[in-house]
């Protein structure tokens, strides 16, 4: 029988959000095709999207294998593995990933992070500021450098970065907050006044906003 047919009504329901049973049709097609790359990547998005990371990390480290020098395929197999508690081959996985390509974004900001959470801001500094010689007008790398700098305390350095983000066009709280409190603790009281009372008309139950006002 010719199974060709099987995977344009895998992908139909998966566009349909008939996921089950395109996961079911997928599987079958890997049955007759198991290298096949559109399959395994329809697959591994179905598997992240619900969430079920044990799954999607299997499917993105078979296509991994398949093609070696896909960053993209490490990378999401990385962040597979890291949202399924699998932190230790994770991060080796995010590293072999960065030696692969060191200004793919994707693994630039997800190492930032956690770089950032395991108080290894230098790390996250070193490789934020390399990839904005490169993309010196991608906000989110002046975003993530103001909070790895001001994860250390260093307000005075983190107010710049996060100028620049906004600058760049950078839409997220979390900068406006820290930016907002950076002018408070380098004395910029005039900064960080108009600053706090625009955030809390959208945010009215930040305990810590109120604190600083």
């Amino acid at each position: 029988a010719n199974h060709k047919h099987i995977l344009p009504l895998a992908k139909t329901n998966r566009l349909a959000g008939n996921k089950d049973l395109s996961v079911s049709l997928y599987k079958k097609f890997l049955n007759y095709e198991a290298d096949n790359i559109m399959a395994l990547s329809d697959l591994a998005f179905i598997y992240s999207s619900n969430n079920q990371s044990d799954s999607a990390a299997n499917t993105y480290k078979k296509l991994h294998l398949i093609d070696t020098s896909n960053v993209e395929y490490l990378q999401k197999w990385a962040s597979s593995q890291w949202f399924s508690g699998n932190y230790k081959e994770g991060f080796s996985n995010y590293k072999k990933a960065y030696q692969l390509d060191s200004t793919y974004l994707p693994v630039v900001f997800d190492l930032a992070r956690i770089y950032i959470n395991n108080k290894m801001q230098d790390s996250a500094i070193r490789i934020l500021e390399m990839n904005i010689k490169i993309s010196p007008q991608e906000s989110r790398l002046y975003a993530d450098l103001g909070t790895a700098i001001f994860s250390k305390g260093d307000y005075y350095f983190a107010i710049p970065e996060y100028e620049k983000a906004i600058q760049f066009g950078y839409k997220g709280v979390e900068v406006y907050k820290r930016l907002a409190i950076s002018y408070y603790s380098t004395g910029k009281f005039d900064k960080s006044k108009p600053l706090f009372e625009s955030l809390i008309v959208k945010d009215t139950t930040d305990y810590k906003i109120c604190m600083y006002l």
